[in-house]
């Protein structure tokens, strides 16, 4: 990039300087085409042969500078007009090349702190440790004899798989009674009830779970809104590259990371991530086939339209059979379907990530 861009100020540079050569050539012509005129002129007219007379040649001369003088004087005017504009040009030339170099130094220092964030998700993915202490078994003696509850220990991403797996087991205890006796009529009229009420439901327990594993995931989770955050507040970038970035960033993000973004972005807290989530499509490549086949420990069908429907760019959830939601609900899905028709989840491109 910054050797295409030397090459052209030095192309710029080289046209600028046959530009000036060609005038200081045509102003040299001029002049000499100019003093030939008025001599010839002069001696066609008003001179049959060479005078021996002295007051003749001053004659001869007032006529000649009285007609090349003001030529000659135009001449140096507009040539000094012209050394003034090039050198606004010049400095015209300077300031754009300064901001284009201040610019590339910025996307630099921007991408150079990126990565080190990037690296620090990984480094604390990589620390990450969760412990779970199983009271519901049968506790185990230990070499002296002492009983103690069975301690299970994860690190890294499997730590991450398990939190995601208790979150949902979790989740699966405490749900709420569907409405599976009453038909469609009932369902929809209590639709908007049901549905704020799943929302409430939903975001009151997953407080309770993040403040339990605070300890073990409440960083991870701050670091990977931070890095959103870092692309979102960089304005002097374009918004394809924020998208692009934030790509690169979200597909660092594994299954069961998306699954604790997902519940902790609906909590009012992290109402600021939620927006980012939706401005960059975050959750635009989360497995929908899982989440709507018959497996219980993944996001529910009826959660994903929680978000707006730019969360999942140009793969929204399509609608399942028998999911009854809210009318303003569905007039927003309806609406961003006609503008975004969804797109096989099982292939992707050079965008997806």
């Amino acid at each position: 990039m910054s050797k295409n861009r030397d090459e052209a100020i030095e192309n710029r540079a080289e046209r600028r300087l046959l530009d000036v050569k060609s005038k200081i050539r045509l102003i040299r012509y001029a002049a000499f085409a100019a003093l030939a005129v008025v001599l010839s002129v002069y001696f066609f007219r008003f001179h049959n042969g060479l005078s021996t007379d002295v007051s003749d040649f001053g004659a001869a001369g007032d006529f000649v500078g009285g007609f090349l003088n003001p030529i000659f004087a135009m001449g140096a005017l507009f040539a000094l007009l012209y050394t003034i504009v090039l050198q606004v040009e010049e400095m015209q030339d300077m300031r754009t090349e300064f901001a284009k170099t201040v610019d590339a130094s910025r996307q630099q220092t921007f991408e150079s702190t990126l990565f080190q964030l990037v690296r620090l998700h990984h480094d604390l993915v990589l620390n990450l440790q969760y412990t779970k202490i199983d009271f519901g078994a049968e506790p185990v003696p230990d070499a002296a004899g002492s009983l103690h509850f069975k301690v299970d220990k994860w690190k890294g991403r499997e730590a991450i798989s398990h939190l995601s797996l208790d979150w949902f087991v979790h989740l699966q205890k405490v749900s709420q009674p569907s409405a599976v006796d009453l038909d469609d009529v009932e369902r929809e009229a209590i639709a908007d009830d049901l549905f704020t009420n799943e929302v409430l439901h939903v975001t009151t327990c997953f407080s309770r779970f993040l403040n339990e594993h605070y300890s073990a995931i409440g960083h991870y989770l701050r670091n990977i809104y931070q890095l959103f955050r870092f692309i979102d507040d960089a304005e002097y970038l374009s918004d394809k590259e924020r998208r692009s970035y934030s790509r690169l960033v979200r597909s660092h993000l594994t299954p069961d990371e998306l699954d604790l973004v997902f519940y902790n972005c609906l909590l009012q807290k992290h109402s600021a991530f939620a927006a980012l989530v939706n401005k960059y499509a975050l959750f635009e490549h989360i497995d929908i086939a899982q989440i709507y086949s018959v497996v219980i420990h993944t996001i529910s069908p009826l959660h994903l339209f929680f978000f707006d429907m730019q969360a999942y760019g140009d793969r929204p959830p399509p609608l399942p059979d028998g999911l009854t939601l809210p009318r303003h609900v569905l007039d927003h899905y309806e609406d961003y379907i006609a503008e975004h028709p969804p797109v096989e989840t099982d292939s992707q491109t050079d965008d997806d990530f």
